[in-house]
């Protein structure tokens, strides 16, 4: 599932989302949506070129991505 957040960055770095941010990263649109929806894991190396496509650091690509995860679990807990 894509964030919000991520498709807001993508919109402000000029990039529209979708077929721009792959264009931009260097990869595929499917696996794009497959990193999206957490069905693949990027190489340090993919998340890097994202990050750059996206105009922030890769930390911050990566921070993003646990508070995904941390709100995730949470909603799991709750939904139990």
């Amino acid at each position: 599932m894509a964030s919000p957040d991520r498709d807001n960055g993508a919109r402000s770095a000029g990039l529209g989302g979708g077929i721009q941010l792959a264009k931009a990263a260097g990869v595929q649109r499917r696996y794009l949506s497959d990193i999206e929806r957490g069905k693949v894991n990027p190489s340090i190396q993919i998340q890097d070129q994202i990050a750059t496509a996206l105009g922030i650091p890769l930390a911050e690509l990566i921070a993003e991505a646990e508070r995904e995860r941390e709100q995730n679990r949470r909603r799991q807990q709750d939904d139990a």
